[in-house]
């Protein structure tokens, strides 16, 4: 390899460089000096470069490797949950929707059986004698027409286990009842001697509370029969309406018994076999939960509460409280997504909310990105290995020469002259290294000829100062928001405010109303629209002096475009001595004792005074 080459810059001339630049500073030129003269310092570490390349290197592509796997890693685990999250809120108000259907069907469906026929029927005939007066049945067939409505629904829906009619009398008899009770489940006409008495029920009374028209729904709660919980456990919500005689008095009321449990098994009927679902009355007891020893507790008057498993949610069951969330719980075990949804203005007393929530192990939801992780790390270890074997193989070769264009870079960064590039080295470091020269060679040229630019750019700028501070009018320049950019000498004396107590400001501070008030109007209208009203159009208005003062004066405005920035400069004249010189004209002409007319050149009459109107009347 030859030997390294210095490089000396010197004064000379140099017929590429422009004339006008030489004027300023002489060019510089490079002279190679060979590089015994200078010294080698870096001769003695040579094996040392080379095998701190090779370790940077390998630690640059592992250190990175790993910050980007984990950044991304981190991006996706985190986007997982996120689409998780979104999709565990969707699916708890699908439940909720569902619930609140079912509900609403319920209401819709006591209702109905309000309005049928047999109803009035049964209670016509109570009234007289056992015989219908509007069409003679009695009352036992208006029973069994009503039975086989009731058998009917139960039949429709297997949700409901019981459609009763009770009536107010004999404490709240019941009059029509048909249930499930029967053998293995089957649909019951229940027996006279086997109908109960409800009027120390909750729902009786409730019921019995509401206008005609008006349905009670219960809160949800295990069934009871004689006053006891019936076993197996039953959930039940139910759903009554009053019955009105013609007097507007209480007969008795409809109610029909849902059996909440299978309502439960149908909404949580999902494709996600993963997911966990719970779900609480308004107080937070478990009404559905996958331990089923949780549920309905309160029954018993134990309390085993959502809020207490999850405190992150307790903030729901506040007076002011939120209506969903989605939080990470982290368990003793594992931890979970989960999102809840409050059902609130459903039908219940008391205005009673239902919470579902639905959560899932986010083990589960970031088991397929661990495998993905794994299956990366592999991958990234291999490629790691071969980046440590190329850059082994290269590190050496193109360790000294770079050094060597590093060391001329900092001199010549200090300040230095003399600098050594290895200028005959092979490949591209000695592209690079010779490139470094005619950079730096180009970098002083360039620096004379800004020099005179910035020189040449101050005078411009001086002579253009000039001559606008030495205009009569005052000259004003602002941006598209009103704000004054710059002025003139001639904008100082005419206002009467400081250069500095001007810029920044807005324009408006020149002007009195009415112009003050519409300048802002005008300005976005114009730049929204295009119109023009005073833009390149000399008009006669009224500016406001700092001290207050109002005075006409003669304005023109021009618009400028530079790129995307706009700005507009307009130009002030005071015509206060003008427009003072024509009052006294005009008050010297009116006030003449003769006749005087003034017209146009066309004949046509532009002025007339006070004795010219006497004298014609």
């Amino acid at each position: 390899m030859a030997p390294d080459l210095h490089l000396l810059f010197i004064s000379s001339s140099d017929d590429r460089i422009p004339a006008d630049t030489r004027t300023a500073s002489k060019p510089v030129q490079m002279k190679v000096i060979p590089s015994n003269e200078t010294g080698n310092d870096f001769e003695h570490i040579r094996f040392g470069i080379a095998t701190n390349i090779i370790v940077l290197i390998t630690a640059l592509v592992v250190m990175t490797t790993i910050i980007i796997s984990a950044w991304i890693f981190h991006r996706f685990n985190t986007e997982l949950i996120n689409r998780k999250f979104i999709e565990l809120k969707a699916e708890a108000r699908v439940q909720g929707g569902r619930l609140k259907s079912e509900i609403d069907e319920l209401v819709l469906d006591v209702s109905f059986l309000a309005s049928t026929p047999p109803v009035q029927g049964i209670l016509r005939s109570s009234k007289t004698g056992g015989i219908d007066p509007l069409d003679g049945s009695t009352e036992e067939i208006w029973k069994e027409r009503l039975q086989i409505i009731f058998v009917s629904m139960l039949n429709s829906v297997p949700d409901y286990t019981q459609v009763s009619y009770i009536g107010v009398a004999d404490n709240g008899r019941e009059l029509v009842r048909v249930d499930r009770y029967g053998k293995n489940g089957a649909i019951r006409v229940v027996p006279q001697h086997e109908l109960q008495g409800k009027g120390d029920t909750r729902y009786f009374r409730q019921t019995l509370m509401k206008a005609a028209g008006e349905v009670y729904v219960s809160e949800i709660e295990l069934n009871r029969e004689h006053g006891e919980i019936t076993v197996p456990h039953s959930p039940v919500i139910r759903a009554s309406i009053p019955v009105y005689d013609s007097n507007h008095r209480k007969f008795g009321m409809l109610i029909i018994n849902k059996n909440i449990n299978l309502g439960f098994d149908n909404l949580l009927d999902s494709d996600e076999k993963d997911l966990t679902y719970m779900i609480t009355n308004g107080r937070g007891d478990y009404l559905y939960h996958p331990d089923a020893g949780k549920t309905f507790r309160f029954e018993y008057g134990e309390s085993v509460r959502i809020q207490d498993d999850y405190p992150e949610i307790a903030g729901m069951y506040a007076p002011d409280g939120m209506s969903e969330t989605s939080f990470i719980h982290h368990g003793t075990i594992s931890n979970s997504l989960i999102s809840m949804k409050q059902l609130n203005n459903l039908p219940f007393e008391n205005n009673q909310a239902i919470g579902i929530a639905v959560s899932q192990e986010v083990d589960l939801v970031l088991g397929i990105a661990r495998q993905i992780r794994e299956q990366a790390y592999s991958i990234l270890f291999v490629i790691i290995l071969l980046v440590m074997f190329a850059g082994s193989l290269f590190a050496r070769k193109i360790a000294r020469p770079i050094l060597d264009i590093t060391r001329a870079v900092q001199q010549f960064g200090r300040g230095r002259r003399e600098v050594n590039f290895p200028v005959d080295a092979d490949g591209e470091p000695g592209i690079l290294a010779r490139s470094f020269a005619e950079m730096i060679e180009r970098v002083n040229l360039r620096e004379e000829s800004l020099k005179i630019e910035s020189m040449e750019r101050k005078k411009a700028e001086k002579q253009v100062k000039a001559i606008l501070d030495n205009a009569v009018d005052a000259i004003i320049t602002i941006d598209t928001s009103g704000t004054i950019l710059s002025v003139n000498r001639a904008a100082v004396r005419i206002f009467g405010y400081d250069e500095n107590e001007m810029i920044g400001k807005n324009v408006k501070i020149l002007m009195p109303q009415p112009y003050r008030g519409e300048h802002d109007s005008y300005l976005s209208n114009y730049l929204s629209t295009g119109e023009k009203k005073i833009i390149g159009i000399g008009r006669e208005v009224t500016g406001l002096r700092k001290d207050g003062t109002v005075f006409p004066m003669e304005l023109s405005v021009s618009e400028t475009r530079l790129g995307k920035d706009i700005s507009f400069t307009g130009f002030v004249r005071d015509v206060t001595e003008r427009k003072s010189a024509e009052e006294n004209i005009r008050i010297t002409f009116n006030a003449a004792p003769n006749a005087l007319v003034m017209t146009n050149s066309n004949g046509e009459i532009t002025l007339v005074n006070e004795a010219l109107l006497k004298m014609f009347g």
